[in-house]
């Protein structure tokens, strides 16, 4: 008989690390505060790989001398700088750097967690994982069994597992998790096939569980512009890009203006409240960015997105088809026709609502145990 965990107990949250992935701040954001809205005490783990003293030193000079960017330690600490003061107020309880499995164990056991939650992301995507450290480290290896250990929403970035090397210890460590939740049906799929996991479920990315009113108290005070604006924010650049471009301001009228988010250029660094404020104002949105498509949708906008092979385009096939947005998604090698009807954001908010409804039930069922089954 397993035994319910008492609300104020603490739960850890993992995920990759927190550089100028705007999606990636926002999900952890909001899984952050989903779970003190439940009742938890949630505290982000800050994992990086482990380096000697005589690195660390050299990379501390490095971030700290203007004009250069060796290795992009320098953009990555403007980067730094420029989201701190959003993610100390909406992650308020984090550990320090935490650069071994040994150092994040003893942090698990020095808070006394009940609980652990990876996710969401590519936390599964070795390849990016080893940005934060070892892979494994995003399979929990450094949570004991006493710890009720679950994924939200985690994703494999791809739709088939290609690092066969880490088969047999994944196996290991997911059979020790509580309960896995994925983002993509291919997740499940894998989970499934590849580990042995068939009660793998599917549930929507942190962001979508929060309102719009959550995010747009983060938002800085609307500009005065009032012409219809296309926002486009493109990571990149494919063929199709300028066709969409033109049918969309078409749509909008001959006073329609493109605003494009452009990214630690022109001298600026695009706050996380801007960014969302560029989203929140749009008329249209064109985007490649996963996130960006989330965005689109909470904020009820019209919009197109170009499908991103390379970053992972099981994602928007997954979101999309469990709120009826298919043709929303746009080839990036074309040919580049936007639908002709407009998103029917009724049909699409009562889908949303269920599947937010069921994802929710899913995290609280995970968390109702301290011990794994």
């Amino acid at each position: 008989m397993q035994k319910p965990l008492k609300p104020e107990q603490r739960v850890g949250l993992l995920t990759l690390p927190l550089n100028d992935n705007y999606g990636g701040m926002l999900q952890i954001v909001a899984l952050y505060n989903v779970l003190q809205r439940e009742g938890w005490e949630p505290v982000l783990f800050r994992s990086a790989p482990r380096r000697s003293l005589l690195q660390r030193a050299l990379a501390a000079l490095l971030r700290s001398i203007p004009a250069q960017n060796v290795r992009g330690l320098r953009e990555r600490e403007m980067n730094r700088r420029t989201h701190a003061p959003f993610l100390k107020r909406y992650l308020p309880e984090t550990t320090a750097l935490l650069r071994s499995s040994a150092r994040l164990s003893q942090e698990v056991e020095r808070r006394r967690l009940a609980a652990f939650v990876v996710g969401s992301d590519q936390v599964w995507r070795p390849d990016y994982a080893r940005y934060g450290g070892n892979p494994l480290t995003y399979f929990l290896d450094f949570v004991g069994d006493e710890v009720a250990k679950i994924s939200y929403a985690a994703s494999f970035g791809r739709s088939q597992w290609r690092d066969h090397e880490l088969t047999d210890q994944v196996s290991d460590l997911l059979a020790r998790f509580e309960q896995v939740t994925v983002r993509e049906e291919t997740g499940k799929r894998i989970c499934d096939e590849t580990f042995g996991r068939e009660d793998a479920q599917l549930v929507l990315d942190p962001t979508l569980l929060m309102p719009a009113e959550f995010y747009q108290g983060m938002m800085p005070a609307a500009p005065s512009e009032v012409a219809p604006r296309v926002t486009k924010y493109v990571l990149d650049t494919t063929p199709v890009l300028e066709d969409l471009e033109t049918q969309a301001l078409a749509r909008l009228g001959p006073q329609a203006v493109t605003r494009e988010i452009l990214l630690g250029k022109a001298g600026h660094r695009v706050t996380v409240g801007e960014w969302l404020r560029a989203f929140h104002d749009a008329d249209f949105i064109i985007t490649d960015s996963f996130h960006g498509m989330a965005f689109s949708i909470l904020f009820q906008k019209q919009f197109a997105v170009l499908i991103n092979n390379g970053r992972g385009a099981d994602r928007f096939h997954s979101l999309a088809s469990q709120l009826g947005l298919e043709d929303r998604l746009i080839p990036s090698q074309g040919p580049a026709h936007l639908p002709k009807e407009p998103i029917d954001y009724g049909s699409v908010n009562t889908r949303l609502d269920t599947r937010r409804a069921a994802s929710m039930a899913l995290l609280r069922q995970g968390l109702a145990h301290s011990s794994p089954h």
